[in-house]
């Protein structure tokens, strides 16, 4: 129960954080998804996609480290992690 609000609070950060990012950028049609070492990016992508990485990105792995969570169980007779 406890995993399964943390998700939905990290999820909800995300997307809100989303959100506030697409009014703050909404001039900018495309935005940069990857940068070289030296600072030169290598490709954008249309401003819905970009900000719509993190959220789904991060939903993927955190659902999968809930689904790790949750699946673990103690060894009989074992008190705690």
């Amino acid at each position: 129960m406890l995993v399964g609000l943390i998700l939905l609070a990290a999820v909800g950060a995300m997307i809100a954080l989303s959100v506030r990012a697409d009014r703050r950028f909404r001039a900018i049609d495309r935005l940069p998804m990857q940068w070289t070492l030296t600072g030169a990016v290598n490709w954008h992508a249309p401003r819905a996609v970009a900000l719509a990485f993190t959220p789904v990105l991060g939903t993927m792995l955190n659902w999968s480290w809930a689904r790790w969570l949750c699946g673990c169980r103690r060894a009989p007779g074992r008190r705690g992690w």
